[in-house]
């Protein structure tokens, strides 16, 4: 397994990568990357980002970490299997946070403007995916999880808990604590109470709050703002 410990200027950073055919580095501030990988055939991509005290892992062949912009603070990347892909997309932002690919064809993709002040994010199984909208919030502590990580099958052999996508769109706000589990579509503007756990798919603009988190108010709008009154 390689490792590849990287405390030296994105200019210099980007030329090593190159070179090596592991990773492409433009226009972004690098301070300490951990990256360790089993092949030379996965590709990093970063643009216009700021990362810092971050670790990647990699276990098989043809992944694909994008970060195009946005800043990733102490957080860990770790991806087994084949043809996967990461993308995270401009002014987004995460901090403390991990993110866990095993799998063959899964991809996660996070929005332009959606922020983590702490997740831990888990896709798994076969073309499976976790799909984050543009200008989403996730307070601290989130969990995400499109799969159970381990299989429960009946006396016949037939697995009874296979793994689903889960899609939250666009200007979603997750309070502190909760849980999203697999199949789930969390739709444009909505609210989810900090501690709920979400199983089943919640309405645009609604507040959904509990356990597990069922719908209080509909019609609703929120904004990133603090409250003054």
């Amino acid at each position: 397994m390689k490792k590849f410990l990287i405390r030296i200027s994105s200019i210099v950073y980007s030329f090593i990568y190159n070179v090596l055919g592991i990773a492409e580095i433009k226009r972004s501030k690098i301070l300490r990357l951990s990256i360790k990988q089993s092949c030379r055939c996965n590709r990093i991509n970063v643009n216009g980002a700021s990362l810092k005290h971050c670790d990647v892992y990699i276990n098989g062949g043809n992944n694909t970490i994008a970060v195009n912009g946005g800043s990733l603070y102490k957080t860990e990347i770790k991806i087994f299997g084949e043809s996967n892909a990461l993308e995270i997309e401009k002014d987004s932002g995460l901090s403390f946070s991990q993110i866990v690919i095993r799998g063959d064809n899964c991809k996660v993709l996070i929005g332009k403007g959606a922020t983590f002040g702490s997740v831990y994010m888990v896709c798994m199984g076969k073309a499976n995916s976790i799909k984050i909208g543009e200008g989403c919030m996730f307070a601290e502590q989130i969990d995400v999880w499109s799969t159970d990580s381990h299989p429960i099958y009946d006396n016949d052999g037939n697995l009874l808990n296979p793994s689903h996508p889960i899609t939250i769109e666009d200007n979603v706000w997750v309070g502190k604590c909760s849980k999203i589990l697999k199949g789930v579509t969390i739709h444009s503007g909505a609210v989810i109470g900090m501690g709920s756990i979400v199983t089943k798919d919640v309405k645009a603009h609604s507040l959904n709050v509990g356990n597990p988190a069922h719908c209080i108010r509909e019609n609703i709008s929120w904004e990133r703002t603090f409250i003054k009154e």
